[in-house]
């Protein structure tokens, strides 16, 4: 019976990896980035466990002691691990008005511009064939970095009506937001972060066939994705380079999807990543 647990590697690994895939010119070897709101962080907008503090605070203020325990047990809520309840808080925290919280994400992500990471990573996705970015968040680092950064115009499916549009053949750099693009209704509470949708499940196939997935500021709290990726036999899909920052970033639920094939990076942080793979790549930012 083979291991099942995944090997752990460190930055340097990684950054060497990317380096011998350009040396070699290699097909074979291809990454698709999934991206989430920790990446996001260094470029001004909060991470969902800051936000999920904020909401607790709110909650607990708007609530008496009965009803908040009341609400805790029906969620089963363990303070302690309060970003994994980010899709329950966002709900209770704006139940009594979900425009409001619509609006606090638009104004949240106004006049945000992109970190050198999100520079970085707009390099990569262009000029190398690692031209693939899934992502949880609803902002517009990724394609204003490749707009203002690169000659390229980047395809954004920020709808789940655009799927059918994905061709994991392109050349073009493609971003897939699976919890929708900010200004096209994005997904937040429980109920729509359950479940992905079918169209981006049929639509992640081919990509997850052929790109190995390097996860970099997603903490998989969504459910949707992660358990998704968790429903795929690992002989229908390349291997999970997943990076953390610290150990207690890695829980049961992440344990529980990754196997022998995959690797657990231990890294800096997104920037520090993305630094790391300019200096291999040899860009001119």
């Amino acid at each position: 019976m083979k291991e099942k647990k995944p090997c752990q590697i460190d930055q340097k690994r990684l950054v060497t990896l990317f380096k011998d895939i350009k040396r070699l010119n290699s097909d074979e070897t291809r990454f698709c980035f999934l991206i989430g709101a920790g990446a996001s962080k260094s470029s001004g907008i909060k991470t969902g466990w800051e936000l999920s503090v904020e909401w607790y605070d709110t909650i607990k203020n708007d609530l008496n002691d009965d009803e908040l325990k009341e609400w805790e047990q029906s969620v089963s809520f363990d303070k302690n691990n309060i970003g994994a309840y980010y899709p329950h808080l966002y709900k209770k925290r704006y139940e009594t008005s979900p425009q409001i919280g619509y609006e606090e994400f638009k104004k949240l992500m106004e006049n945000i511009e992109p970190g050198i990471g999100y520079v970085i990573l707009s390099q990569i996705i262009t000029s190398e064939r690692h031209n693939f970015v899934i992502t949880t968040n609803f902002d517009y680092l990724i394609e204003d970095s490749v707009r203002m950064y690169t000659s390229k115009k980047p395809f954004a499916a920020g709808h789940e009506t655009l799927a059918e549009f994905i061709s994991s053949q392109t050349e073009r750099p493609t971003i897939i937001k699976v919890h929708r693009d900010l200004f096209l209704q994005p997904f937040n509470d429980d109920s729509e972060t359950r479940k992905l949708k079918d169209e981006w499940q049929k639509a992640l196939i081919p990509i997850l066939r052929n790109f190995n997935l390097l996860v970099v500021g997603y903490g998989g709290n969504d459910g949707s994705l992660r358990d998704y990726l968790s429903s795929i036999d690992h002989q229908n899909r390349k291997a999970i380079y997943w990076c953390i920052r610290n150990e207690n970033e890695i829980n049961d639920k992440i344990n529980n999807l990754l196997n022998h094939k995959d690797y657990i990076v231990k890294i800096s942080g997104f920037d520090e990543l993305m630094i790391s793979l300019n200096d291999a790549l040899e860009y001119k930012v």
